[in-house]
């Protein structure tokens, strides 16, 4: 097994296979290219069927990108969208927290956080298009499913806030790509697939059933393009306490419809978002009086799931 620590792209250690490996601040060390080679090194020598996980820490903060890639993207265009350093935060429970607009110096900060961070993701491009190759060298390209999703999204300033545990879009929405053997041409499917579905998911790819009861399900018959019910409304939430110094949310928990975000902070603190009439989360109705039946409808929605985390409403 390698594994690197969080965030470590020079001067780490593997752990391989038991065998501590130390590794220094050349460029040969760089984390994504190591891991990438022991990937490719992995698919070589293994016997079928295999299973490989690849997870670099790219690109997590420091962010630091590949040699040859170092301000690669230093003309990106600034993010300009609808919700970026919001204007009107009256009606957001943590509008005193984030009283004034974003300074210039932290505009600037953001913007090179998001350039690095994207900098960072132009090895991993590579390494997925190595890793592709590899597989057919191999010669199982075509009886191989690859997914590639990331473990959380990230805010650039998007309703002034940085980071990545909010409850917002940016934050709880990232990519979810498969490719599997039988699908000749791109699809799209707009279903709620969770985290807690992958590993379901592989389970039911490699025809075995894991022996603990498990929280999501698997989402192979979407990929044959089948049409399935599916769950209506899912979890989000953010238990921990570490964030608030640094201006953090509260802990919370929360529920998402495909119409609604409803968001109950333990501190008291609630947001209502209509995602239809508002995709970009600007307008908090939660203290709206016409909102008083949805608020509820949700907050009994959020209770039965939390009485019911197996079951999929």
């Amino acid at each position: 097994m390698d594994s690197i620590p969080m965030e470590a792209y020079y001067d780490y250690t593997l752990n391989e296979s038991g065998d501590l490996v130390r590794f220094g601040d050349e460029p040969a060390d760089y984390s994504t290219t190591v891991l990438t080679d022991k990937a490719v090194t992995f698919i070589r020598r293994a016997r079928k069927p295999f299973f490989l996980y690849f997870a670099p820490v790219a690109p997590h903060l420091p962010a630091i990108p590949a040699p040859q890639d170092q301000n690669k993207l230093e003309n990106l265009a600034p993010l300009h969208s609808p919700d970026f350093d919001q204007r009107n935060i009256g009606k957001e429970p943590w509008r005193y927290w984030h009283e004034d607009m974003l300074k210039t110096a932290a505009k600037l900060y953001i913007d090179d956080v998001r350039r690095r961070q994207l900098e960072s993701l132009l090895s991993l491009d590579r390494s997925v298009k190595t890793i592709v190759q590899a597989l057919r060298r191999k010669g199982v390209l075509d009886r191989t499913v690859i997914l590639y999703t990331s473990d959380n999204g990230f805010l650039w300033g998007e309703h002034r806030l940085g980071g990545k545990i909010w409850p917002y879009e940016e934050s709880t929405h990232v990519p979810l790509i498969v490719r599997t053997p039988w699908q000749h041409h791109a699809v799209t499917n707009d279903e709620p697939v969770l985290n807690i579905d992958l590993a379901p998911t592989i389970s039911a790819l490699a025809g075995v059933v894991p022996g603990l009861r498990e929280d999501g399900r698997s989402f192979v018959t979407l990929l044959h393009g089948r049409r399935v019910p599916w769950r209506r409304a899912f979890l989000v939430e953010y238990l921990g306490h570490s964030q608030l110094r640094m201006g953090g949310p509260p802990p919370y928990v929360a529920v998402q419809t495909k119409r609604y975000l409803y968001v109950a902070y333990r501190n008291g603190w609630r947001e209502l978002y209509d995602l239809r009439r508002d995709p970009w989360e600007l307008d908090n109705i939660a203290g709206d009086r016409g909102t008083a039946a949805t608020r509820r409808s949700l907050g009994r929605l959020l209770h039965r799931l939390y009485e019911a985390p197996a079951k999929n409403p």
